[in-house]
């Protein structure tokens, strides 16, 4: 991707910025045209000093008495000092409301996408990838803002300014001294083509890196139980070798463009000196002038050393915003509303017409039909990798059918906005999300404004409310990680708990009695009985008989597809994929406790 683009990118989130911009570049134009002055004002001080007649600026001044010239120019000096120090501050303090301003703006984009994002983007790229690119790259694309939108106009002034001086001063020794900026500006370019590919290779194995180290702190139990801990860390520290390899790759390039410039640079200095020495012998210029000439020497090549040394930075803003215009650029889970129009669920009632859905390269439903009347309680059941969840995750509109059509009340959820259908729907995952914070937040997470009184009697029917009771601080005991201090039926319990607070018309559980004990799973069977007979729509996967027997109707499904459904009389005896499941002795009995073994029948 050139160079272009992302700074396209960049100044499109400018946003409302332009005239901090402006005084920002105004005070750094300031800051790099101060220090200018001083080789002129030190010429003037050399000729006064040896000659009694400075020149300023080219222009002889009029004979004057030394100390005169030489009190003048300390005056000057002193208020360039001044100068300098003021605009040095300006320019910091507005640069930085600038580049922060547009990293906290960026970052918000970035969230919001994240956010709309496809679920299979999430499993693409992991949360490692994403998490290293909303963080670290946005926060990489600050100095590369500061130094481009602000740096940019003045560093061309910065430039051409002792150029123009150089050319004024004396021609001929103007071409001397700049005939080596062909060459710096031409090994500089190839250097900072080679330089770009291997930034861009140490961002990616940097972000590998946080991925893999991520991933092992997400699973330390599991490593330490499996014992395999230490080929992890191995294949953590080979990541961290190439980390390195590439670091250093970058950097060799960074040294080689840094000490060809050097090269350069000393070179044409030398030239300078020798070439201006000539005339002040021959009686051509002065040594003020030649004072003056070789100062703007330095300042006209300054800008080509000072480019070495940030083209790092600049190379890896540069790949930082590419990498989040990458981001920004995945499809969206959910489409800008166009012709959809919101959900009106008046009895809720779902089917599934001739729905197929692959994951990859796998077909995991095909051609599925099914009906959950409305106020009735479906169970969906089959073997380990049937589809069950599917179901569920293409009803809440988490991933979008391939074929077919899903309807709910006769409309259909393609032409229906996601808005309105979460409004009236709730899921409870097979494995629930709690965030660190406190009982409460977590369970208003959906409706923050629930009263104290909804959060009871939902903590009461999802059979949470004893062990909150239990808890130091109740619901305003914070909790864990991840909710790391609660077991996993806790857990469960909770999520069940803030699926209900949400009130909603059709309630999708993915085997919510798996990790609860048989006393807690049967008061959740009862409550879903109840909120059946209040008028909700139910619609559970599960593997429990317990569960399973009591639904009003019963979905078998098998290879992705329905092989059967009716109740639970009816199907032990006619299909031969549910009477193995649940046909047997001890199919009945549920999980011994919170942390019971897991049937493998899920999906």
């Amino acid at each position: 991707m050139s160079g272009s683009g992302p700074l396209r990118f960049a100044l499109s989130h400018t946003g409302g910025e332009r005239r901090r911009i402006a005084g920002a570049a105004f005070w750094r134009a300031v800051y790099e045209l101060t220090p200018l002055q001083v080789p002129i004002l030190t010429g003037m001080i050399v000729d006064g000093l040896t000659r009694g007649r400075a020149t300023l600026y080219g222009v002889a001044l009029p004979p004057s008495d030394p100390a005169a010239i030489l009190r003048w120019a300390g005056l000057a000096l002193a208020a360039l000092a001044v100068l300098h120090g003021l605009s040095a501050y300006a320019s910091a303090v507005t640069a930085a409301r600038v580049g922060r301003g547009f990293v906290s703006r960026l970052r918000t984009v970035v969230f919001e996408r994240l956010n709309r994002l496809s679920l299979d983007a999430h499993l693409h790229f992991g949360a490692g990838e994403l998490l290293d690119r909303a963080v670290n790259d946005t926060a990489h694309t600050r100095p590369l803002v500061e130094r481009f939108f602000i740096q940019s106009g003045a560093k061309v002034v910065r430039t051409g300014y002792p150029i123009a001086m150089l050319v004024f001063l004396d021609v001929r020794l103007a071409l001397i001294a700049l005939s080596v900026l062909p060459a710096q500006w031409g090994v500089s370019w190839l250097l900072h083509r080679r330089m770009h590919a291997a930034v861009r290779r140490t961002r990616e194995s940097r972000s590998e890196l946080t991925t893999t180290v991520k991933e092992s702190l997400d699973g330390v139990e599991t490593l330490k139980t499996l014992r395999a801990s230490v080929d992890w860390t191995g294949g953590m520290r080979r990541k961290a070798q190439a980390v390195e390899a590439d670091e250093l790759r970058s950097g060799r390039l960074s040294a080689l463009l840094r000490g060809s410039v050097w090269l350069t640079t000393s070179l044409g200095i030398a030239l300078t000196w020798w070439q201006g020495g000539l005339r002040v012998l021959s009686g051509e210029m002065t040594v003020g002038t030649l004072v003056v000439f070789t100062g703007m020497v330095l300042f006209a090549y300054r800008p080509i050393r000072q480019l070495t040394n940030l083209a790092s930075a600049y190379r890896r803003g540069l790949v930082s915003l590419e990498r989040v215009q990458e981001l920004l650029a995945l499809p969206e889970a959910e489409a800008a509303a166009g012709e959809e129009q919101p959900l009106r669920l008046t009895e809720g009632r779902v089917e599934f017409r001739e729905v197929s859905f692959s994951h990859g390269a796998r077909r995991v439903l095909d051609r599925v039909s099914l009906i959950a009347p409305a106020r009735q309680l479906t169970a969906i059941v089959g073997r380990s990798g049937a589809g069950k969840s599917a179901v569920l995750r293409l009803l809440a509109q988490l991933y979008e059918p391939e074929e077919g059509t899903i309807l709910i009340d006769g409309q259909a959820l393609a032409r229906t906005t996601s808005a309105s259908l979460r409004e009236q729907l709730a899921v409870v995952p097979q494995h629930p999300v709690l965030f660190s914070g406190t009982v409460r937040e977590n369970l208003t997470l959906a409706n923050p404004r629930a009263t104290q009184r909804e959060l009871v009697n939902a903590c009461a029917s999802s059979a949470a409310l004893d062990f909150i009771g239990r808890l130091a601080h109740g619901f305003e005991t914070r909790l864990g990680r991840r909710g790391q201090s609660l077991s996993g039926g806790e857990a469960h319990r909770l999520a069940i708990a803030r699926a209900l607070l949400t009130h909603p018309k059709i309630l999708l559980l993915d085997e919510p009695t798996s990790a609860l004990d048989p006393e807690s799973a049967l008061a959740l069977v009862e409550t879903l009985l109840r909120l059946r007979s209040g008028g909700m729509t139910v619609i559970v996967v599960g593997h429990q008989l317990g569960t399973v027997r009591l639904a009003d109707r019963i979905v078998v499904i098998d290879g992705g597809r329905v092989v059967a459904s009716g109740c639970h009389e009816s199907l032990i005896l006619q299909s031969r994929v549910y009477s193995e499941l649940f046909g047997h002795p001890g199919a009945a009995d549920p999980p011994s406790g919170g942390n019971g073994r897991r049937s493998s029948l899920h999906v």
